[in-house]
């Protein structure tokens, strides 16, 4: 069962009541232009499936070209699960497959204890980025060994250890991406920053635009690329200034 969507809103959360399914939609009217995210549980492939569908419909009305992140939270029982619900996509509705960049620790964090978890035949299809997973060069290392080809980079881990992270995926010519875990008002400056300035990351995660508003008003007539987004674009390239640019 799923909330309703109706055009002329701002952002909704669609959830299934019978699990944690989970859906961040965006349409025509969002002060915030956003890029769509979709979260699944492990309720079954299809429900996954039909909630996908309908951020699909909410993106299809737009001018924008938008491309998908896939973020499972962990969520998928297994890798086969994933593997069913990429070909479900692929077959009902090819051009949105097409514009999903990447998929977002679909099963469990700890790789040691889930070694059957392997990406191999996922990552074939589409970049599979480890986020959670993600605490140190050895998690790195097995993840890769694992099909894992990917790395979500957080300013939250500490910003020496993002830069750590993001050199040994540049030399493994890994995919890259900045989450945000939620970072409000200086700490997205942060996160932006490194976005911004670490060679080859392909999008940026800013959850805090929309979940706590208020902590960003200080800060939006100084960065309005950052905190004001226009076209599903976060505009970096004013983050030009000593260290992390936020003074």
């Amino acid at each position: 069962m799923y909330d309703a969507v109706v055009p002329g809103c701002s952002f909704r959360v669609v959830r299934d009541r019978e699990g944690d399914l989970s859906l961040l939609l965006v349409n025509p009217c969002n002060r915030y232009s956003m890029m769509s995210q979709f979260s699944a549980s492990n309720s079954p492939v299809g429900s996954s499936f039909s909630g996908i569908k309908g951020v699909f419909a909410i993106t299809r009305i737009r001018t924008v070209l938008w491309f998908y992140s896939l973020d499972f939270n962990e969520k998928c029982p297994n890798v086969g699960y994933l593997l069913d619900f990429l070909r479900q996509v692929k077959e009902k509705t090819p051009a949105r497959f097409d514009r999903i960049q990447y998929i977002e620790q679909p099963t469990a964090r700890d790789l040691k204890a889930h070694r059957t978890n392997v990406m191999h035949e996922a990552s074939k299809l589409r970049p599979v980025v480890i986020d959670e997973s993600l605490t140190d060069l050895e998690n790195l290392m097995l993840a890769r060994e694992m099909g894992y080809t990917g790395a979500a980079l957080k300013a939250c881990k500490g910003q020496t250890q993002a830069l750590l992270m993001a050199a040994a995926a540049q030399k493994y010519k890994m995919f890259l991406c900045v989450q945000d875990l939620t970072c409000p008002g200086a700490s997205l400056i942060q996160s932006a920053g490194l976005a911004a300035h670490i060679p080859g990351v392909a999008a940026i995660e800013a959850n805090a635009r929309q979940y706590f508003p208020a902590a960003n008003k200080p800060w939006e007539a100084r960065f309005p690329g950052v905190f004001t987004i226009r076209g599903g674009v976060m505009n970096t390239g004013i983050l030009n200034r000593p260290g992390l640019s936020a003074v």
